[in-house]
């Protein structure tokens, strides 16, 4: 698990699990977001379910951590496997780029909140949401299999 220090000059806000976008408040989140590396310095990876890394940061415990996403390889169903292996993991927002229809069923099923608008790296995908800078989801905006295409 990678922390998240004083030394990062990464400043965090607390929120609230239910806390729209940039509300501070007390409480435990974590959010994760769609990364092409391992490290909150890497450039995001605007598909969801083929992304290489899910990074997850814990407000209360003000660290990240590193997933391999389970669906980066997979054939068919990679959004659907990668929403149900975030749910698993307790996420209650997801930062991404595009989002097909049947993953966006298991997030809002689960009620993750899912924006996009994401861009550069992960800490600064966090810092968008953190400032109220992004657009949350209401409706998937990809087509099934939108990332095959860029694996190619």
């Amino acid at each position: 698990m990678l922390q998240v220090g004083a030394d990062s000059g990464f400043a965090v806000l607390p929120v609230r699990a239910g806390a729209t976008a940039g509300e501070a408040g007390a409480g435990r989140m974590k959010i994760a977001v769609c990364s092409q590396g391992s490290t909150p310095g890497a450039m995001i990876d605007s598909r969801f379910g083929r992304c290489q890394y899910l990074l997850v940061y814990d407000s209360e415990q003000k660290n990240w951590q590193t997933l391999p996403a389970p669906g980066c390889n997979s054939g068919g169903g990679a959004g659907i496997e990668t929403a149900r292996f975030l749910v698993g993991q307790g996420v209650q927002v997801l930062l991404a780029g595009h989002v097909g229809p049947n993953a966006m069923r298991v997030l809002d099923a689960a009620g993750v909140q899912v924006y996009t608008g994401i861009e550069g790296t992960v800490e600064n995908s966090l810092r968008l949401y953190q400032a109220n800078r992004l657009t949350r989801l209401t409706a998937p905006n990809a087509a099934p299999h939108h990332g095959l295409a860029a694996r190619v």
